[in-house]
């Protein structure tokens, strides 16, 4: 789900069967949750709302509400076990700095000990609800409906 072009969410069905494709041909499904991630679409993750599970997932933002820098890459174990024998070079800037993995625990606690990915859950449904009100009224709205309908008209 990008936030940038649009917050696109992909149909139902649509996850399921990428995982499905990826795993006919050996390809690694990575999601991106680096907006999506720690509760902000009232899951812990955005793939947990299709029931599905990628080899690698990044996350960042969501990780410690943004207080501090810190993203990570989430990986099963077929994956792991690559780099248990094969060593990754690789290291950035903020790579497990003692006081952004400090924010990271206490902002999780926050999250679980608030309850705010429910909250945010119960409010995701409110907001859609709203969303959808406003575009049955909404002028472009009801000039698509006319189109599909066959009752439109120019003009």
């Amino acid at each position: 789900m990008t936030g940038t072009n649009g917050v696109l969410i992909p149909p139902d069905g649509y996850l399921q069967g990428l995982r499905t494709l990826c795993d006919r041909h050996g390809i690694l499904l990575i999601a991106d949750e680096v907006m999506t991630g720690f509760g902000r679409t009232g899951a812990w993750f955005a793939v947990d709302h299709w029931g599905v599970t990628p080899d690698l997932m990044t996350m960042a933002k969501g990780l410690t509400s943004s207080y501090l820098p810190l993203g990570a890459v989430a990986m099963n174990d077929r994956v792991a076990s690559h780099f248990a024998k094969n060593v990754f070079y690789g290291g950035l800037t903020y790579s497990a700095h003692p006081m952004c993995l400090a924010v990271a625990l206490a902002n999780l606690r926050v999250l679980q000990a608030d309850g705010l990915i429910e909250q945010a859950r119960v409010r995701g449904r409110v907001m859609a609800e709203l969303m959808e009100e406003i575009k049955a009224e909404h002028a472009c709205r009801r000039r698509a409906l006319h189109r599909s309908t066959g009752l439109y008209r120019a003009g």
